[in-house]
């Protein structure tokens, strides 16, 4: 604040001191009842709108009756604006939203940006600036974040359409995000093998991949390691429908699955010795696999789904 109240230096003397404390005194009484950053003060936005209020006061005649609020945008200008692109995004097949998260370093608060790009009929580029939201909500985890975005997305008249949904994001909380949880990859996992053995492709890859059978023990685990193995080889064999439920697949979280349920493929195995006793080793067995379940921060979503299910079958067990 100190630095607001600086004494002036010499290439400032041609602005009376009454003027420039004026000034200063606003915008510190601006940041202050607005609840704003004195960093705002430097953006070019502000300097813009600066420039533009004294470009126009200076046009206007001091005598002439208005009033700053006749200058200033109606607030129901964005009401109207907001209505008119409701309109438009309900007429979209297709668009692309970019979701941009921080957090402000001096006050800790945290923001959601959001914007929209569209290509419309005539393969003109749109793009549209959705808002800059605070994020208030409890957690930032995977599935908070998304019912936050979708929300947002709603009120305008938009939704996510799962069968079409492409992520590009790296960042390992929004694939979290936007991607799959472990039930919904599971089903992809099972139709993709299914659909190719039925088709005879299998001959292609590598190795065998396994269907998944209510009757076996580890059947899940057994189909889903098969699958990892030669994931990268099914993209060369599988039809455009297929490709669909491939694309919405995430390696990274199929791995994490496979690594997860590697201890219970194993413990399954030893419990199932025809030629020793395994029952004394049932407890401390059982011991392991709860503490398998228990949930880490850097977990992905769908990880942390499948632990939670399967600790919640332990507990009632």
């Amino acid at each position: 604040m100190n630095h607001y109240y600086r004494s002036p230096s010499n290439d400032q003397n041609q602005i009376p001191k009454r003027i420039k404390d004026a000034i200063t005194s606003s915008c510190v009484e601006f940041v202050a009842q607005d609840s704003q950053s004195f960093k705002l003060l430097e953006g070019s936005g502000f300097v813009r709108l600066a420039k533009q209020l004294f470009d126009t006061g200076s046009i206007l005649s001091s005598t002439t009756n208005i009033e700053i609020e006749d200058l200033l945008p109606d607030p129901t200008t964005y009401g109207y604006y907001k209505e008119k692109l409701i309109k438009l995004c309900q007429s979209m097949d297709s668009f692309c939203v970019t979701v941009d998260f921080w957090t402000e370093s001096y006050t800790g608060l945290s923001y959601c940006g959001l914007s929209l790009n569209h290509i419309d009929p005539t393969f003109y580029s749109q793009s549209f600036l959705l808002g800059c939201f605070p994020y208030e909500m409890e957690n930032k985890r995977a599935l908070t974040i998304r019912s936050f975005v979708e929300d947002i997305l709603n009120d305008f008249g938009l939704k996510l359409n799962e069968e079409k949904l492409i992520m590009s994001d790296n960042e390992p909380t929004m694939k979290c995000t936007f991607n799959l949880n472990s039930q919904e990859l599971f089903v992809d996992v099972k139709q993709i093998v299914s659909s190719v053995r039925q088709m005879h492709k299998q001959r292609n890859l590598s190795k065998k991949l396994v269907l998944y059978s209510d009757t076996r023990f580890s059947g899940a685990y057994a189909m889903l390691v098969v699958f990892q193995d030669v994931y990268d080889e099914l993209g060369k064999i599988l039809d455009s429908k297929l490709l669909t439920a491939y694309s919405r697949i995430d390696e990274d979280l199929l791995r994490d699955i496979c690594e997860f349920l590697f201890p219970f493929d194993t413990a399954i195995h030893t419990l199932s010795d025809s030629k020793r006793p395994t029952l004394h080793r049932v407890v401390p067995l059982k011991q392991f696999l709860i503490n398998k379940c228990n949930i880490n921060n850097d977990d992905k979503e769908g990880l942390k789904q499948l632990k939670a299910l399967l600790g919640m079958k332990f507990e009632k067990g």
